[in-house]
């Protein structure tokens, strides 16, 4: 567009999914009484393991990389080395970093949950990425500092805080999910944040803006959302024609990929960094990948990875290669399948 920006029109999704995808496989969780998921919220990936949080239940799952599982962090309750609730959580060095945002604390576990060590945080935050020692905290709209992103760093016994980065006009006591963090396949790290088209990239403790989008939609975002307030403009928006926000964004082989939700369906946009052409597919049930569908979580190494709980696969197909049961086939008390889509 003449402002910069690259438009979109999720009304105009004419990309072929063989276009955007090149196969997928499935892994199907083992259930057991003690792993029981409600849902899925976030999952961290390593060499071996999947790393499953399950707000509701307060408890983060750990399996290894064919659906077997190995333990979990369940260490809800009030005392010292207890969470009251997960706002988030990460992966570093092989220990479970716990980000409890009532308390204001950040937990940190072994794999088996032992506890280790916590952090008092100096305000309210909802989301965090960790490198190393760096620290990243994401606020949601909601703290006293009125930013969004503070850059702080772990010493042995305190956080010690650096920078701050997206300030905003007031707090606004309400979240949004999922996390604004989005590690690339070329090792960035990107922002997306409700109610703001603008792609950022916070590389080296710096930000910059990667990329703007303009969605082509009958419906708008007020340009004064925060004034308007975040309750106010939620509801209005509840029923209307626009994208909220950009879900999940991803840099790989020099494409820029971006899922969002519209009208009540995902789409995924395919940006080429150097010829700034999109091509937007409509994630829907196919003969081709029938899974695409699947509740997109995060990307991981040139893969789209998603969910889908055991009841709402059975309508479609019951049989998955890495099922734990004996006939091989799905039931509804099952644990949810993750669904790998590898990019093109």
């Amino acid at each position: 567009m003449e402002d910069g920006a690259i438009a979109i029109d999720p009304q105009k999704a004419k990309a072929t999914i063989d276009n955007v995808f090149d196969g997928y496989y499935s892994v199907t969780l083992e259930t057991k009484q003690e792993n029981l998921i409600a849902d899925i919220d976030k999952i961290e990936i390593t060499d071996k393991r999947f790393y499953i949080l399950d707000r509701r239940n307060c408890v983060i799952s750990i399996f290894d990389k064919n659906g077997f599982y190995i333990s979990k962090i369940d260490r809800k309750g009030q005392g010292p080395d207890e969470y009251l609730d997960i706002a988030d959580f990460a992966i570093s060095d092989t220990l479970v970093y716990v980000l409890s945002r009532i308390e204001k604390k950040l937990f940190i576990y072994t794999e088996t949950g032992a506890f280790v060590k916590s952090y008092v945080l100096d305000d309210f935050y909802d989301y965090f990425h960790i490198e190393g020692k760096e620290l990243f905290l994401y606020s949601n709209y909601s703290n006293s500092k009125l930013y969004n992103i503070i850059v702080a760093n772990l010493n042995e016994d305190a956080i010690s805080y650096s920078k701050e980065f997206l300030p905003f006009l007031k707090n606004q006591s309400f979240s949004f999910t999922p996390t604004p963090f989005n590690k690339t396949t070329e090792n960035e790290l990107l922002v997306c944040q409700q109610y703001d088209y603008c792609i950022y990239n916070l590389n080296k403790g710096f930000i910059s803006k990667e990329c703007n989008l303009e969605f082509i939609t009958k419906d708008k975002i007020p340009p004064n959302f925060e004034r308007e307030g975040f309750d106010k403009i939620y509801t209005e928006l509840s029923n209307k024609s626009v994208v909220t926000r950009v879900t999940h964004v991803n840099k790989h082989n020099d494409i820029l990929y971006v899922v969002y939700n519209f009208e009540h369906n995902r789409y995924i946009t395919k940006i080429g960094k150097t010829t700034l052409t999109a091509e937007t597919l409509k994630l829907e049930l196919n003969d081709i990948y029938p899974f695409v569908f699947a509740t997109p979580v995060m990307f991981h190494e040139g893969y789209l990875v998603g969910y889908l709980h055991a009841a709402h696969i059975l309508p479609f197909n019951s049989r998955f290669e890495s099922d734990k049961n004996n006939d091989r086939s799905l039931s509804e008390e099952d644990n949810p399948v993750l669904f790998f889509h590898k990019f093109k």
